[in-house]
């Protein structure tokens, strides 16, 4: 692999990078920083970044870049003072190159601890696939499953169901509501009294203004009467004849 060919492999890998690092600090500042983010956009950043390392992989596996392998990167000098090129490329995250970072940033391989938990879970899982107990796990882990989607699948029909309702209800409430209102304010809705409809109303109460001045007309006959039968006590007696 020529030198030119190494250049532009490495120029290439270095844009993905860079645009991998750009993706995560965007998501890191939006969980740090956004009140208002949601799942949805959650999901969404995160799928591009997955989508980005997922290029990265793939570019680094492909044909041309499968030289890249039999080269090694060492470092050549170690120091513990200050390297402003080397803070300045790491945007301040390495200010210095000393033998006890090296191992955590030059790494090709897992840390050892990790290694041996590794091939500890390798070997149960094996092991678990060589008595069958994988696949009965599997099976109570999915029938499981199945049963906890058909319960949220009947819960939320339920729920719709009862929200469709309780919707119609709500709705028809409030259409009776305004309509009251409308009539109270407006008078919308009433209708007014035909001049036949008032008369007929008035009449059933006219016998009674009749009665009352039949009663008036009796007392004052009546009146007329006494006042025509009484004597005074010191009017002169008529002569005898």
């Amino acid at each position: 692999m020529d030198e030119k060919a190494l250049d532009t492999t490495v120029a290439s890998l270095s844009n993905k990078v860079c645009e991998v690092k750009t993706l995560l600090q965007q998501l890191l500042a939006k969980l740090e920083q956004d009140p208002t983010l949601v799942w949805p956009g959650m999901l969404d950043s995160f799928s591009a970044l997955s989508g980005s390392i997922n290029t990265l992989m793939k570019q680094m596996s492909h044909e041309k870049t499968q030289p890249l392998q039999n080269f090694v990167f060492l470092p050549l000098h170690l120091s513990s003072d200050h390297d402003a090129a080397l803070a300045n490329s790491t945007e301040g995250r390495v200010p210095t190159l000393h033998h006890a970072i090296v191992p955590d940033y030059l790494r090709t391989k897992l840390d050892l601890d990790l290694e041996r938990h590794q091939q500890k879970l390798q070997k149960e899982a094996e092991k678990l696939e060589a008595t069958g107990k994988a696949q009965q796990l599997v099976s109570n882990h999915n029938s499981l499953l199945s049963s906890v989607i058909d319960t949220v699948s009947s819960a939320r029909e339920e729920w719709t169901e009862y929200s469709s309702k309780l919707e119609s209800s709500t709705k028809s409430r409030n259409v009776e509501t305004r309509k009251l209102i409308h009539i109270l304010l407006r008078g919308e809705g009433l209708t007014s009294l035909t001049a036949t409809r008032r008369n007929s109303l008035l009449g059933s109460k006219q016998p009674i203004r009749d009665r009352g001045a039949g009663l008036k007309a009796a007392s004052s006959v009546k009146a007329d009467l006494k006042s025509l039968s009484y004597t005074s006590p010191y009017s002169i007696p008529k002569p005898l004849r």
